[in-house]
């Protein structure tokens, strides 16, 4: 059974979604107040929250608990507010009144999407050589961070002290991506003299200067169609 969070400052809207979750499916667990939700949270293995439209819970509750899929119920004017809490972190919006199948639904998406996230398959605690280990919640959210950017084709600057794993970052970007069936170059950048990293990493053609007896391609061609790593 799936175990889920029912949260809500109105105390009608609570009874309501606890009544659409009747039946034998669910596992539901209610709270009255943020605490009590933290509080879940921590101590029980929440698959799905869902809860009335408050923006600023959501959060703090995706800022802490981004492994859990929040889905939030409420009364909106116009579409500012589900905007705004699918941009926090929501799951999705539900416009109140909701129906017991719309709801059932959504959480059923919601806690399939769980299980389907690379960064969960990532933070496997067997350790394997090369890959991210860990299932704290910083580790989580680098987890969720990877998943989201290695879907897109965008350059990413990873900073962090030396030691914290900015390579393993990049790897897993490169191996979640779609580019993983081509290449990784990775260039130790401080490895390289000065007067050589323009040659190293654009190449050059025969004869180009003294001693450049062949063409050699840089690593920005090597790369072509796969993933660069300047470190």
């Amino acid at each position: 059974m799936t175990l889920v969070l029912i949260w809500a400052k109105d105390a009608a809207i609570r009874s309501e979604l606890e009544c659409s979750l009747g039946g034998g499916a669910y596992e539901v667990v209610v709270v009255e107040d943020e605490g009590g939700a933290i509080e879940a949270l921590e101590t029980l293995a929440i698959e799905v929250v869902v809860m009335g439209l408050d923006l600023e819970v959501v959060r703090r509750l995706q800022g802490d608990f981004p492994m859990v899929p929040m889905v939030v119920v409420g009364e909106v004017g116009g579409s500012k507010e589900a905007i705004e809490v699918v941009q926090a972190g929501a799951f999705d919006f539900l416009p109140a009144p909701v129906t017991s199948e719309e709801l059932r639904k959504i959480i059923a998406e919601a806690a399939a999407s769980v299980s389907d996230e690379d960064f969960f398959e990532m933070g496997s605690s067997r350790a394997e050589e090369g890959q991210l280990v860990g299932v704290s919640r910083a580790m989580v959210k680098v987890y969720r961070d990877v998943a989201k950017l290695a879907a897109t084709p965008v350059t990413v600057l990873v900073r962090g002290e030396t030691g914290t794993g900015k390579e393993l970052v990049t790897r897993a970007l490169w191996r979640h991506g779609h580019r993983a069936h081509r290449q990784l170059v990775v260039v130790n950048c401080a490895a390289i003299p000065e007067n050589l990293l323009e040659s190293e990493l654009f190449g050059y053609e025969k004869g180009a200067f003294t001693g450049a007896t062949v063409s050699r391609k840089g690593k920005f061609e090597q790369a072509i169609g796969g993933t660069l790593f300047l470190d």
